[in-house]
């Protein structure tokens, strides 16, 4: 029984430990810390070493790319006139950690010397996994703007500048009637365009801008007023083909209506995406495989990339 509970202590340690890679690439100095990990795992980094007790174990994310960076707020102190050391491991989202590695401080010269004679290799973060996507966070190039085709179904919030009723004139004098300004209205609908995305230096997006090349939209006009004693209530579905940010539709009343005027009507409309006023509120079905002339996306296979993104339902 004695050995079953061994053994089984070792195995859990060891499934621990195995499926966790330790940091590597480790460059530690006074004043800062940076390294290798597995891709969206956790760095904890421990300075209770030599003597110094009650300092905070520090947190770092690893990004995307499997590289994690830290600037300690005030230069690590000399302990016994030596570089003083730290204890640093990797945990994922289960609690699971690596193990634990101790490093001592670095001078710039000593790690200079490393880089010259090949013995010291510096952490990188230009995609370790090698995979380049601008709809991923921290997997697209940083410190950029660059644009991308997309189609997408996405919602807008319509102004109609003119509306078109169609008449029943017995003179045959006129065949309508223009009404500017009388209604607004909302839709949703699959538009083709281009998106242009700004990163910081770690890669993740900071600003995103959709332009509307052509679409299709399904939406509404409603409006509800009095024209003197007159109650009208405006309320028409809709449905208009888009250019840039201009609707050119077809309606069907189905609010108050004068005697001569038909249901049918044509509205000219600027369509104004919601994305531009509130963050997101678009969904992306299919983005193109090169985002600028010079960083066209690689053919990665589909499988090989893990789907799970925040920018794909933005």
């Amino acid at each position: 029984m004695k050995k079953f509970i061994l053994l089984s202590i070792l195995f859990t340690q060891f499934i621990c430990f195995s499926q966790i890679s330790v940091p590597t690439n480790i460059y530690f100095t006074v004043d800062e810390i940076k390294g290798n990990a597995d891709p969206n795992t956790i760095i904890k980094i421990d300075r209770n070493l030599n003597g110094i007790n009650g300092t905070p174990i520090i947190t770092v994310l690893v990004n995307i790319n499997g590289y994690f960076a830290y600037s300690f707020d005030t230069p690590l102190p000399l302990t016994g006139g030596a570089q003083p050391s730290i204890d640093i491991w990797a945990e994922d989202n289960t609690g699971a950690q690596s193990a634990i590695n101790t490093y001592q401080a670095s001078t710039p010269a000593i790690i200079l010397q490393g880089i010259i004679n090949n013995s010291f290799i510096l952490p990188s973060n230009t995609g370790i996994i090698n995979m380049n996507n601008p709809e991923i966070d921290g997997a697209q190039t940083a410190s950029t703007t660059f644009k991308y085709k997309v189609t997408m179904l996405n919602t807008n919030f319509t102004v109609p500048l003119a509306r078109f009723n169609f008449i029943d004139d017995e003179t045959k004098s006129r065949d309508g009637e223009i009404i500017l300004f009388n209604s607004v209205g909302a839709g949703i609908g699959i538009s083709w365009g281009e998106i242009e995305k700004t990163t910081d230096a770690t890669g993740a997006s900071i600003n995103t801008d959709f332009t509307n090349t052509f679409g299709i939209h399904l939406g509404v006009l409603f409006s509800s007023g009095k024209d003197g004693d007159e109650q009208k209530n405006i309320f028409a579905p809709t449905l208009s083909m888009s250019v840039l940010d201009f609707q050119l539709g077809f309606g069907y009343e189905l609010g108050t209506r004068a005697e001569t005027q038909r249901k049918g009507f044509i509205t000219l409309a600027y369509a104004i995406p919601l994305s531009k006023l509130i963050k997101g509120k678009f969904y992306i079905f299919k983005a193109s495989k090169g985002y600028n002339p010079t960083n066209p996306l690689p053919q990665t296979p589909t499988n090989s990339i893990t789907k799970n993104t925040k920018n794909r339902f933005i």
